[in-house]
């Protein structure tokens, strides 16, 4: 199936809740809406697996560039 730009999409992956959270924080900041995935596990089972941050496919690329350049994606 063809992804929509209104499709949610993984943008990062983060080992904490904190880390992921703060991420989001400057996406909202930047008017980019994000939200956190596996929020609980992050907490729960931190070793599972990473919190994933996804957001809307048409903000992807900006997304990614923001958190970079702040440090918080390599």
């Amino acid at each position: 199936m063809k992804q929509t730009p209104d499709d949610i999409v993984l943008c990062a992956q983060f080992q904490e809740l904190t880390r992921a959270s703060i991420a989001r924080d400057v996406l909202l900041a930047e008017d980019i809406p994000a939200v956190i995935d596996n929020s609980v596990m992050g907490i729960v089972f931190p070793p599972a697996g990473a919190v994933r941050l996804m957001v809307r496919v048409a903000d992807r690329d900006r997304a990614r560039e923001i958190l970079r350049q702040g440090a918080l994606l390599r």
